[in-house]
């Protein structure tokens, strides 16, 4: 893994990570799960190892003591997972200490890193992107109990908080993987983050809105009391402090908001992330021209190529010099 500065918008992210795995850790540990103990130790020591810049080596002693005391648990600790033992079959399932125990969690990551980091390489409109990303990340919480043992839309729980985390934190991987440095990852990420904070309600809204006409997703909602008078979208909505929108209720979202939606997020584009999108589908050109050029026999075809490279050469100097 790359060296992260704790200094930086990343490294907080990353100690947030770690302080998030350190509380995994002792649920681990009161559950007595060994193997998932063990794995999220392997995660953890990745991350801390990670951290770099002013201040680092403290804080990489306190978050390996964190997590070392975490994970060696108490005896009241031992107690309580014995008592957990005894819990009545039937009982609703409280938060869950490894997110990854559920099944799919690990394929809806990805899949919200893959559509984040695409986004970003095509330099598609963040607002697009970041509904994409957003309904993969809807679908990761509804799988995911909270404290009521109910879908945590919210992301209240460290379960919620930590797949949200990882999904972002394999999208930056992913790409500075296609070739994009780490401080333009950064920004990309950060830009599609607060995108998707920003769009999130919307989408939960038009989740909710649907379940009225979906009796499959609608299961996952049998312990909500729906009263007569209400449909299920608007009993699950106020059941988390919500109003459900009219024009969501009636299955319309409005031209009129949808267009000042796109107008403001086209209003501040940043020139530096599409002109590096730019050149990063030109980079995918230049790959496949690499496969062509191998299939010229002709030296007279080889020396056109050769005259169009040394232009394109020409031009990316004066381009840089420019700057």
């Amino acid at each position: 893994m790359s060296k992260t500065d704790v200094n930086s918008e990343q490294g907080k992210a990353t100690i947030e990570q770690i302080d998030a795995n350190i509380d995994r850790a002792k649920s681990l540990a009161e559950a007595e799960n060994e193997d998932g103990l063990k794995e999220l130790a392997e995660e953890t020591e990745s991350l801390i190892s990670s951290l770099s810049g002013k201040g680092s080596v403290a804080i990489r002693k306190e978050k390996r003591d964190a997590f070392k005391a975490a994970a060696q648990g108490s005896e009241k600790s031992k107690d309580k997972a014995v008592e957990k033992k005894d819990v009545k079959e039937g009982t609703v399932t409280r938060e869950v200490a490894d997110p990854y125990s559920i099944e799919g969690m690990r394929e809806l990551v990805n899949l919200g890193a893959h559509k984040f980091a695409e986004g970003a390489r095509l330099h598609m409109k963040i607002k697009d992107t970041a509904i994409e990303v957003a309904k993969v990340i809807l679908d990761q919480r509804v799988r995911i109990p909270n404290k009521d043992g109910i879908p945590d839309l919210k992301a209240t729980s460290n379960a919620a908080k930590t797949v949200s985390r990882d999904t972002y934190q394999a999208a930056r991987e992913d790409l500075m993987k296609s070739g994009i440095s780490e401080e333009e990852a950064d920004k990309a990420i950060g830009k599609l983050i607060k995108s998707v904070q920003n769009n999130m309600k919307e989408v939960i809204f038009e989740y909710l809105g649907a379940l009225d006409s979906n009796p499959e997703e609608a299961k996952r909602w049998e312990l909500v009391a729906k009263p007569e008078e209400k449909p299920l979208s608007e009993a699950v909505a106020n059941l988390y402090g919500w109003e459900m929108p009219r024009e969501l209720e009636s299955g319309e979202r409005g031209a009129e908001a949808e267009a000042g939606e796109e107008g403001e997020a086209e209003h501040h584009p940043d020139p530096a992330d599409t002109v590096i999108g730019y050149f990063v589908k030109a980079k995918g050109e230049l790959n496949k021209a690499q496969k062509k050029v191998r299939t010229l026999a002709e030296e007279e075809e080889k020396e056109r190529v050769r005259a169009e490279i040394d232009k394109l050469v020409t031009d990316l100097v004066s381009l840089k010099a420019s700057l």
